[in-house]
């Protein structure tokens, strides 16, 4: 479908797809395999964004969706010149395909007039994990994009954190200098941590242009 338009001159690709590799648990690389592919027949290093795919009961077990949208979380630092919006707060748990497309759109146009056009100073991307640090019984959460981070309802039940069994808990969460604090009597000596992980959840951390964080787990 795509080889006939090879060699036609593009500005870049705006890709929205990944619902059929719902289970997969190495979609990061079958997409970079694409990605790389395509820019092979172009010889061109064009840039790539795309849409995380959105929140859905699907797949076989309750982590099956969420599993691709951290792989595609985790390609933008696998594959260069890429970029992804978040769309958990604007989508629908029951439909496969939310209706709400001109979000979608104005998210994906705002991404290429600043990476590619540089013509948007304005803050495009959503809050993405960076780091987690372990002081104590405390694990502090950090984040790019995290200008003036918030939960939506004032509070999240959305992080979880694990010791070095990987059994997850439900954490305390605080936000502090624009990183989150997480805390669980049941986790004294927390290892791992996890957000947002699970097939139907939408994102409660926002930043300061209401942009959702990505789902994330370091667990692996």
């Amino acid at each position: 479908m795509i080889y006939p338009i090879v060699g036609f001159k593009i500005a870049g690709t705006l890709w929205y797809q990944g619902e059929s590799n719902v289970g997969s648990l190495v979609y990061d690389k079958t997409l970079g395999a694409l990605i790389t592919s395509w820019r092979k027949e172009w010889n061109d290093n064009f840039p790539f964004y795309y849409v995380q795919i959105a929140p859905f009961k699907t797949g076989s077990n309750n982590f099956s969706n969420v599993t691709v949208r951290d792989s595609q979380r985790k390609l933008l630092k696998e594959v260069p010149k890429t970029g992804m919006v978040v769309i958990s707060d604007i989508s629908d748990t029951i439909d496969i395909h939310p209706k709400n497309k001109k979000s979608v759109g104005i998210r994906l146009a705002n991404l290429a007039l600043k990476e590619t056009y540089k013509t948007n100073s304005n803050l495009v991307n959503g809050p993405l994990f960076k780091e987690v640090k372990i002081e104590k019984n405390k694990a502090i959460v950090s984040f790019d994009y995290a200008d003036r981070l918030y939960f939506k309802d004032k509070k999240s039940n959305q992080f979880e954190v694990a010791g070095t069994d990987g059994v997850f808990y439900p954490a305390e969460a605080s936000i502090k200098n624009n990183e989150v604090i997480l805390t669980s009597k049941k986790v004294v000596n927390p290892a791992k941590v996890r957000f947002a992980w699970g097939n139907t959840t939408q994102s409660d951390l926002f930043n300061k242009a209401n942009l959702p964080a990505s789902c994330f787990t370091t667990e692996f």
